[in-house]
């Protein structure tokens, strides 16, 4: 074939400590005196950010469909389907589905697509979760800063669209003197 897999992992511990660190900075950098206690997030606020790491680790895997879309494996649709069937029809041992890494998206790219360019997605990935992250926080601790971090959010969803379509093909240069 002329494709091959790229695995790109986010690590949800990291990310939550830079969120810690973050929030740390811009608690301590304020100057209002109660500002580092409403802004810091702490291991007891790992719950909120649960949810909202779940939605934006999809929302990833959603703008890098054309990669990542797969077909439904024959298992999981005779699971979905398993009542249309007669019961002689199938296996119940079949139904065991393993799992992928819920923290992996992984890619089926073109053999000559850039290295660097799949590194670049992987940061900028990274990126978008801790906006993300922090646009949720900020909305809930102080709403008069949500607007930056949603367009932080929207400005590094445009990076990763763009760095997806920038070195797809190699770069062939023609001969014209003239």
């Amino acid at each position: 074939m002329n494709n091959h897999t790229s695995i790109i992992r986010i690590d949800k511990d990291e990310v939550f400590k830079e969120i810690s660190k973050l929030t740390s900075y811009m608690g301590d950098k304020d100057n209002q005196p109660e500002a580092y206690s409403k802004i810091l997030a702490t291991d007891e606020d790992r719950i909120f950010f649960e949810r909202t790491f779940d939605m934006a680790l999809a929302e990833c895997r959603n703008m890098l469909y054309p990669y990542t879309k797969n077909a439904i494996p024959t298992i999981i649709r005779r699971e979905i389907c398993s009542e249309l069937l007669p019961p002689n029809d199938y296996d119940p041992n079949a139904y065991v589905v393993n799992h992928i890494n819920p923290n992996e998206i992984k890619l089926l790219l073109p053999r000559h697509f850039s290295h660097i360019t799949i590194n670049l997605i992987e940061k900028l990935l990274n990126e978008y979760i801790i906006n993300r992250l922090m646009s949720e926080w900020i909305m809930i601790t102080v709403p008069e800063k949500h607007s930056y971090w949603i367009e932080r959010c929207a400005s590094t969803k445009k990076q990763i669209s763009t760095a997806l379509t920038a070195r797809t093909r190699p770069l062939k240069r023609t001969l014209r003197p003239f």
